[in-house]
This record gives C-alpha cells, sequence and structure tokens, in this order.
C-alpha cells in the first residue's frame, strides 16, 4: 500500500511526507514523483504531526497507536478500514476510510477529507479517550463491575 500513497499523491498533485527510513525506502523512493518528500526518522513525531494536513494510516494493525498519535495534534486520519483504526478513528468526525486497498479508493478518501472542515479539538478529544490514565481508570471500573456482579451472582445462590 505504500507505493498507492505516492500514487495517489502525484495523480492529486498532493504532497506527502514519509518519516522513517523502513525496509520499504529504497522502493519507495523509486516510485516516488515530485510531490513526494521523504524525511529521516524522528524520535518525536509531534511537530510533525501538528504540521500535516492529514495523517494516511494505509495498513492494517491490531491497534496502531500512530493514528491516535496523529489524533492527539488534532490532525485527522485517513485510514484502511480495517483492524484498529476502525476502533480508534470515527468515520468524519476524526477521519475517514477507504475500504478498498486500490490507488482508486485512497485518493477518493483523500478527496473527501479535503471537502471536510475538521474540528480540531473533537480530534484531539477522542485521542485523549485513550489516554492512559483514562484508560486505567475505565478498565478498573468495568473489572469492579464484573467481579461486583459475580458477587452478587454468588451470594444468591
Amino acid at each position: 500500500m505504500g507505493s498507492s500513497t505516492s500514487i495517489c499523491s502525484n495523480r492529486l498533485r498532493a504532497p506527502l511526507h514519509i518519516v522513517g527510513d523502513g525496509p520499504e525506502l529504497k522502493r519507495l523512493r523509486r516510485l516516488a514523483g515530485p510531490t513526494v518528500k521523504f524525511f529521516p526518522a524522528v524520535a518525536d513525531l509531534t511537530e510533525t504531526y501538528r504540521n500535516c494536513q492529514a495523517f494516511l494510516f494505509p495498513g492494517e494493525e491490531d491497534f496502531g497507536i500512530t493514528p491516535l498519535e496523529a489524533m492527539a495534534s488534532g490532525r485527522p486520519v485517513i485510514a484502511y478500514g480495517v483492524g484498529g483504526a476502525t476502533e480508534t478513528v470515527v468515520a468524519g468526525k476524526t477521519g475517514v476510510f477507504f475500504n478498498e486497498p486500490t490507488v482508486e479508493s485512497l485518493m477518493a478518501a483523500m478527496q473527501q477529507a479535503e471537502k471536510i472542515k475538521w474540528d480540531t479539538k473533537a480530534i484531539r478529544k477522542r485521542a485523549l479517550e485513550f489516554d492512559r490514565p483514562l484508560f486505567k481508570r475505565n478498565l478498573e471500573k468495568a473489572i469492579a463491575l464484573c467481579l461486583k456482579a459475580r458477587l452478587k451472582k454468588t451470594s444468591s445462590k
């Protein structure tokens, strides 16, 4: 899917910044057109997220922390509509999905995202729902409710 993002960027004449130096870097450089720029890996991507128009997440992962990092900076996510992204990105509110791993589907999602006036505060608020302290509190509440139900069930026998 990495090459598809380059193709979409070139066809739409949209800038695409690729950050990192993974195993696909050489191949992506060969495929890149004039709208694609490469940047070395950085430890903190906060500034990169803050300065982007949207974050492309074309892969499939069980959870996917990078979309949440972008959302924490108030940036919408354009994601492949499978896997963990479907649990964190809210269509039309914090991002858009493309449902097929094709250039055409990704291009349509990019064009759709460009038409939306994004609420950066709402995007950030959604990302904060996955913040560690909040996650821990919610998990503790869920465990307490389960234990309470279990104790109630046991005591009624």
